[in-house]
């Protein structure tokens, strides 16, 4: 019995020291949570910031050091460590501590939900502890107009413009619809309208769109500004608005037709007509030096400025005894960028009829006739223009109608004449 008494005794005194060990040292229970990010998702590449709510379900808690850890995908740029004094026990709900954090998501994050990890400790109870809260993050949607094909185009030509819009976020795009504008309607699409659909672009991928264009022959040279639209949907659904410009310059290059106009012993005269869709300034014309051409003057002749349609001539004291000469014009564009071409002329000796060659910008050729052209600038107006041979073939063909009436009309009298007599002689 006293045996059992004293092992009973010992039980309570163990017993009794483990309850006054564990009333000495406190219980804590700390618990950490998202109170709210901005923006909300975050996107790929964005600075966000964080607020943590920190709530204490059990004792007092002092020097609670709350640190974020620097881990893919977040990078911590502000202070990563925060230090709250005292945490009183059952602090929670409202009364819950509130820590803020800027942190810089990476710009090739994955979408979805990324764990952010936090560790905290206590000067209490010295218990390191690791937990995370969840940040939503979204790859960043991007789409973005980068290229236009064609910077210049010219007034009155059909030209195929063609957008290349590419994706450079890290999901797809889809529902796409992409559309241009010209406020001064110098610049309209041809055969179709102005919109365009495209379906789905994958992340880093591209689609081209195409229209045939043509600007207005009456605008005047210079540059245009087009409006650019695009519509899409992200991968949330969530629709967006892209809007931004780019300038087309209308202009540029004209084509030149020229001409023999007057061959004789010493001097050669060209007739330079500008046939394309530009003005052209400061015109200079050049008959180069040669084989088969002599020079008793200038080879060269300044011209000034032809408008699209105008002509003038150059003459040039000079002889050949080729048939064909090199003759070089020399003009600025309406962009200021000078032009030069060489072009070969037939010279034809005939006064009332010669060859011509068209000098353009391609560097191509094309026989015309010059008997059409109208004359331009006042100062530069032809002297002494040639009789068109269709005149002369008009002249032949009204005299011989003259001829062909009075014959008729003589024929026809000596009819009636003769057709009164015989109606005496019956009677």
């Amino acid at each position: 019995m006293k045996k059992l008494f004293s092992i009973l005794m010992v039980l309570t005194f163990l017993l009794v020291s483990t309850m006054s060990v564990s009333a000495a040292t406190p219980t804590s229970d700390i618990r950490l949570s998202l109170i709210n990010q901005n923006p909300y998702p975050a996107t790929a590449g964005d600075v966000v910031e964080v607020r943590i709510g920190v709530e204490n379900y059990g004792d007092t808690v002092k020097n609670l050091n709350v640190q974020l850890l620097d881990e893919y995908p977040f990078t911590i740029i502000s202070e990563d460590t925060q230090t709250i004094a005292t945490v009183n026990s059952y602090q929670e709900g409202d009364s819950k501590e509130i820590l803020t954090y800027k942190i810089k998501i990476d710009d090739d994050a994955p979408s979805g939900t990324q764990d952010l990890m936090i560790r905290y400790s206590d000067s209490t109870s010295n218990i390191i502890t690791q937990t995370s809260i969840p940040i939503e993050v979204s790859s960043s949607d991007k789409a973005e107009v980068i290229h236009i094909d064609k910077t210049v185009l010219i007034p009155g030509k059909e030209t195929e413009l063609t957008f290349r819009i590419t994706n450079t976020g890290k999901s797809s795009l889809k529902d796409l619809t992409f559309s241009f504008d010209n406020p001064d309607k110098a610049i309209l699409p041809v055969g179709s309208d102005n919109s365009r659909y495209i379906n789905l672009i994958p992340a880093g991928g591209s689609e081209e769109i195409t229209y045939t264009v043509i600007a207005d022959t009456n605008v005047d040279p210079g540059l245009y500004e087009l409006n650019l639209n695009l519509k899409y949907s992200d991968q949330y659904g969530t629709s967006n608005t892209k809007t931004t410009t780019a300038g087309v310059y209308v202009g540029g290059e004209t084509t030149f037709s020229l001409a023999v106009s007057d061959t004789s012993s010493n001097s050669l005269t060209f007739s330079v007509a500008n046939i394309g869709s530009n003005p052209a300034y400061s015109v200079l014309v050049v008959l180069p030096k040669q084989d088969g051409v002599s020079f008793s003057g200038a080879n060269s002749q300044i011209i000034g400025n032809l408008d699209n349609g105008d002509y003038t001539l150059a003459s040039f004291d000079a002889s050949t005894t080729s048939n064909y000469v090199n003759l070089e014009i020399s003009y600025t564009d309406t962009r200021g960028e000078r032009i030069t071409s060489v072009e070969k002329v037939e010279l034809v000796s005939s006064t009332n009829s010669f060859g011509s060659k068209t000098s353009s910008n391609d560097g191509t050729s094309n026989n015309s006739d010059f008997s059409q052209r109208r004359p331009g600038n006042p100062m530069m107006a032809l002297s002494n223009p040639q009789p068109s041979s269709a005149f002369g073939t008009t002249l032949k063909i009204t005299g011989l109608v003259i001829i062909l009436v009075i014959g008729g009309f003589v024929g026809y009298k000596r009819y009636k004449r003769k057709n009164s007599k015989n109606k005496k002689r019956i009677q």
